[in-house]
């Protein structure tokens, strides 16, 4: 339960076993773990890897990891978040920019992307996936209930939501489209062929 409160975190690599609280950025070369929360005013910066106990919470820039980004619940940054390795979440993430995953996006929560989403891994919510801008995939996207995005769906291998999908311009995927609901999109619908 110890909270180690600093102004700025500059460092090889921090594993705490509480609650990282940082006024400003945060900027490791390697790895910060912690075993309950991580929070920043700023940004944070990791060679390695990000792995929480509980919540991950950037207040004033973007999440930036060459590896995986892990949380037991929470991952929120007011900004962006841009992940090399895997994302895994307990609860939701949330983002006002874009969210760029070279590898598989996990949540048992939802999404929430203020601007593009683009994953190159498979996509799986237990709850709803809202995107501000366009969402680019490269393998399957399951969530557990609706999907809505501003702009197009685009890459994906198959497409599956519990609920509806909705999609600004297309949706356009290289396997199966399927919804529990409705099915709606300001451009074309095309699922891949045989299909």
């Amino acid at each position: 339960s110890a909270v180690l409160v600093v102004d700025a975190l500059e460092a090889e690599a921090i594993v705490f076993a509480g609650t990282v609280e940082v006024r400003g950025s945060i900027d490791v070369a390697t790895v910060i773990r912690a075993g309950r929360s991580i929070r920043a005013g700023g940004g944070l910066r990791a060679g390695r890897a990000v792995v929480a106990g509980e919540d991950i919470r950037m207040a004033g820039s973007v999440i930036v990891s060459d590896g995986p980004l892990q949380a037991g619940g929470d991952v929120r940054a007011d900004w962006g978040v841009e992940v090399q390795g895997d994302i895994t979440a307990a609860g939701d993430l949330r983002a006002g920019w874009d969210v760029v995953c070279q590898g598989k996006l996990s949540l048992k929560g939802g999404a929430f992307v203020g601007q593009d989403l683009i994953v190159q891994g498979a996509v799986e919510c237990g709850k709803g996936l809202c995107v501000g801008g366009h969402l680019t995939g490269a393998q399957s996207l399951r969530v557990g209930r609706g999907i809505v995005v501003g702009g197009a769906i685009t890459g994906v291998a198959h497409l599956e939501a519990g609920w509806g999908v909705k999609a600004g311009e297309c949706i356009h995927t290289h396997g199966a489209i399927k919804a529990g609901e409705s099915l709606c999109a300001g451009g074309d619908i095309c699922a891949g062929q045989g299909y």
